[in-house]
């Protein structure tokens, strides 16, 4: 981790990735990722942040009438940097009594938890190692759906495109898509430069429409910066949602699991696809072997490199 600071503001990185920014957080970022869920949601008062939430996330949220926020970080480093380095805004969000931060694995959190959530928030961009896979596998998501109230919604963003999708980020897309409906019976698609899901297993979640969205912006007389009446008109109109499920026609995907991390993979092709575009052909090799393939040539080439 390392900490940045220009004039007054503060950059977090995480493995060479900005992850927080205060006390000036990205307000388009996390009002969409923050807000949407919480509008679609009839009566949101028992909330879960897997990761992300400290530097705006969390003032987002507690701008509703919340009675409980636990904030789970993955890495506990993090959360002990930005109290050593305090903005007004962190301070206010760890602070606030409502708001109960736990220094654990999330997943390790969600299966001991006795609570039971209106949204689950997965704060993490992309399944892109191992150990972050574990919040975004099929079994983590069953794990969460028995934690969650009846009209719950878990909440989590992936790359996207408005302009083109390519065949990796239509893998990754299709497979996280996949993973859910195996699990929830509805999943709500908002795309962007980040798709937001939002996954219940109430019905629910479909009915919801942007005038019901616009009446409770309203109703609940939240203060923001970005969500406005036509804002949300424009991201939820239909000729986004169809131009996107168009890009993802043809593509049949396994869903990830913990013993299958296909989005670890699909989330590793889609970044060497946009720095290391050379190597596609490797990726698109490895995608055609089954997992016992993959791990003996891996073992093959590490044995002979040892070796060597």
């Amino acid at each position: 981790i390392t900490v940045t600071k220009r004039g007054e503001q503060y950059t977090f990185f995480t493995d060479g990735v900005p992850s927080i920014t205060t006390p000036i957080p990205d307000i388009a970022s996390i009002e969409d990722f923050a807000h949407f869920p919480m509008l679609f949601h009839e009566k949101p008062e028992w909330i879960l942040i897997l990761s992300g939430g400290a530097g705006g996330m969390i003032q987002e949220i507690l701008k509703y009438p919340v009675i409980h926020v636990d904030y789970v970080e993955l890495d506990p480093l993090l959360l002990k940097l930005i109290q050593k380095f305090p903005t007004p805004l962190t301070q206010t969000e760890l602070s606030d009594p409502r708001v109960k931060v736990h220094y654990t694995d999330g997943r390790f959190f969600v299966q001991r938890t006795r609570n039971r959530f209106d949204l689950i928030f997965i704060g993490l961009s992309a399944p892109q190692e191992l150990q972050t896979n574990r919040l975004f596998s099929s079994e983590f998501f069953a794990s969460a759906k028995r934690k969650m109230n009846p009209d719950g919604i878990i909440v989590l963003t992936l790359p996207g495109s408005l302009t083109y999708v390519s065949p990796e980020l239509r893998d990754l897309n299709a497979c996280m898509i996949q993973t859910l409906k195996s699990i929830y019976r509805s999943v709500r698609i908002i795309p962007g430069d980040k798709n937001l899901y939002l996954a219940s297993d109430s019905k629910k979640l479909e009915q919801v429409t942007h005038e019901e969205l616009i009446k409770r912006l309203e109703e609940r007389k939240i203060k923001t910066s970005l969500i406005t009446r036509n804002y949300i008109e424009y991201r939820l109109h239909e000729r986004w949602l169809k131009w996107f499920l168009k890009s993802m026609e043809g593509k049949e995907v396994a869903i990830n699991s913990d013993f299958r991390p296909l989005g670890v993979f699909f989330s590793l092709s889609y970044w060497n696809a946009l720095f290391s575009p050379y190597l596609a052909g490797v990726f698109k090799w490895f995608a055609g072997l089954s997992i016992a393939v993959g791990v003996v040539v891996v073992a093959f080439f590490t044995f002979l490199i040892g070796a060597l």
